[in-house]
């Protein structure tokens, strides 16, 4: 390591391992979300459009992933802003689910 950069072929190496780990998580999505799509669970009520959300944001949080087989930078900021977004969500993991169960 010079400088604080990695050889290239460890740059590489590393790149080609994420891009098989993005694959795996691109293919475990597109399973849930299809099988959400075509088989959805069976309720008594109306459901409601707002409970869709969190799926549809984790959808375009993995299309962050597949743009950043591409463009890395682009990529990593649609990441971002969806990973956000979940995160403020109804049904995500934060401040509105915290203040929910308080």
């Amino acid at each position: 390591m010079i400088n604080g950069t990695l050889p290239e072929s460890s740059a590489r190496r590393l790149r080609h391992i994420a891009r098989i780990l993005i694959a795996a998580i691109i293919a475990l999505t597109l399973f849930m979300t299809l099988s959400h799509i075509f088989f959805p669970e069976p309720t008594d009520e109306n459901y409601p459009w707002i409970e869709n959300l969190l799926p549809i944001l984790m959808l375009l949080n993995v299309l962050g992933l597949a743009v950043a087989f591409r463009w890395e930078s682009l990529g990593g900021l649609l990441r971002l802003f969806f990973s956000c977004c979940i995160f403020c969500s109804p049904g995500g993991s934060g401040i509105t689910s915290f203040q929910q169960r308080c």
